[in-house]
């Protein structure tokens, strides 16, 4: 029994070191000290963490207000829309949200409360709430939009939802939640094949290729693993939308879906085109998830439409 115990004690002695070294390997570099070296990037200080932003104004009332999805590079998957639509005389605000980008990884819960009340507080810090405000919101960033319309309807101009998930659907398997089980397995099973898995938002290969350079980079700093199971547990778990929406309530909502999104099946664009019924809906075609990314000619051109129109 006594050599038994010694066994399964350096068995556990071996993988937490072993674990340790891995989760080095996979998160080198932390995103504070990384940050010391770029001087192109601009970031405030809110309640929770430094967060990194762009506002570009062009002498606008209105503001374009982009909120990215739930992908580690934040307000990158935009890089190939704004500087367009900036061309173009559109005002814009790009922000990574926490444990995203080049922003802070607070120790939170990734809730959709903790979310939002960020992008409010960036608003106040940024004194934008005179703006008329138009957002435009990919995939799990729809849900703060959404809550955000809710809470602040008189801020918000037009509402345009880009491959919108706001119906998750999602049930976290039990170990996700037992402390230690869920971080051996983010280690050892999940983060290996992370980047790989990706593909299959895409409808182009090969722009997967240039999308993939970016999940590795942003994935190698420090709390990337935690930030993603606080996401699990937190936003990505929560029923954020059931209510249809009233006639009226507010009439320039748009919805844009990617012709090949492995997301968003037929029912899943069903359920959504119910709730927001009278909300146009376009599909750009040989696209995924990412429509803006994969298709930005048709998207910018698109989104120019939408937000210049009265």
């Amino acid at each position: 029994m006594n050599k038994l115990w010694k066994y399964l004690l350096s068995g556990i002695f071996l993988i937490s070191i072993a674990t340790l070294v891995i989760d080095y390997i996979q998160e080198p570099v932390s995103v504070r000290k990384y940050r010391e070296q770029r001087n192109d990037l601009q970031f405030i200080a809110l309640s929770k963490g430094q967060t990194r932003y762009s506002l570009n104004e062009k002498g606008s009332e209105e503001l374009a207000v982009f909120i990215h999805g739930g992908g580690i590079i934040g307000s990158e998957i935009f890089k190939k829309n704004i500087g367009w639509l900036n061309k173009k005389g559109v005002s814009t605000l790009t922000y990574d949200q926490y444990g995203r980008g080049y922003s802070d990884k607070p120790r939170i819960d990734y809730s959709s409360d903790d979310l939002v009340r960020q992008f409010e507080e960036l608003l106040d810090s940024l004194d934008l709430r005179d703006k008329k405000i138009n957002l435009v919101a990919l995939s799990m960033g729809s849900i703060i939009a959404w809550k955000f319309l809710k809470t602040n309807p008189s801020n918000v101009k037009k509402v345009i939802f880009l491959s919108p998930s706001l119906f998750s659907g999602f049930s976290p398997n039990l170990v996700l939640k037992v402390p230690v089980l869920n971080y051996l397995l983010m280690t050892w099973y999940w983060k290996p094949q992370y980047i790989r898995k990706r593909i299959k938002e895409f409808y182009d290969p090969d722009q997967f290729s240039e999308y993939s350079v970016l999940l590795d980079f942003f994935s190698g700093f420090r709390g990337f693993k935690r930030v993603y199971l606080s996401t699990w547990l937190g936003i990505i778990s929560e029923n954020c939308m059931v209510d249809e929406v009233e006639p009226g309530y507010l009439d320039d909502i748009y919805l844009i879906f990617g012709s090949n999104d492995p997301y968003l099946n037929i029912n899943s664009k069903e359920q959504i085109s119910m709730i927001f019924r009278d909300a146009p809906i376009y599909v750009v075609n040989n696209s995924g998830h990412m429509p803006n990314y994969e298709q930005p000619e048709q998207v910018n051109q698109l989104l120019i439409d939408l937000l210049k129109e009265n």
